[in-house]
């Protein structure tokens, strides 16, 4: 079986990301034994992210000259905002075309997400533009977005997909 998680490394063209693979757990209760897969980019500075700095503490990035990343998701592109260099967190606007799916996954950190335009819709309710929804570690859910959705993703760690078969996907 194949590990699925929603992070970096998953998205993301290699030249974007560091590989020093490592497995850790979700952690703060969730399933033993589930793996998640780190993740660390080189700097910005390398990485190609249009960035500029106006002075220290502040970091502004230039949407339009970051480009869309497709990911292995139909239909799902993402851009990397920033990410810790320490830990498995990321900020990503995310589009979804409309119809896109992401499969059934658990959170493994609290996940936020800002709608900006359409809508994320589960089986727990629909997250609308100007909307705001976050989820617990441990939740598991897949969403859609029907009509499209552009939307900022706040992630304390990179969420771990299930196999077809919904088990969670091992090496």
């Amino acid at each position: 079986m194949s590990e699925r998680f929603l992070s970096p490394e998953n998205l993301l063209p290699a030249s974007l990301v560091n590989h020093r693979y490592g497995k850790t757990s979700c952690t703060r209760g969730d399933v033993a034994g589930s793996k998640v897969s780190p993740y660390r980019q080189e700097s910005t500075a390398r990485s190609g992210i249009a960035m500029t700095s106006a002075g220290p503490g502040s970091h502004y990035l230039h949407l339009a000259g970051l480009p869309w990343q497709s990911t292995r998701f139909a239909g799902v592109e993402m851009k990397l905002l920033w990410q810790d260099e320490q830990s498995e967190a990321f900020t990503a606007m995310f589009r979804m075309a409309p119809g896109a799916t992401l499969p059934k996954h658990r959170h493994c950190g609290i996940e936020q997400t800002f709608v900006l335009e359409g809508s994320l819709v589960d089986n727990d309710g629909a997250c609308t533009a100007g909307n705001f929804v976050w989820r617990d570690v441990g939740s598991v859910h897949s969403a859609c977005a029907p009509d499209g959705c552009l939307m900022i993703g706040i992630f304390q760690q990179a969420n771990e997909f299930f196999d077809e078969d919904s088990t969670a996907g091992e090496d």
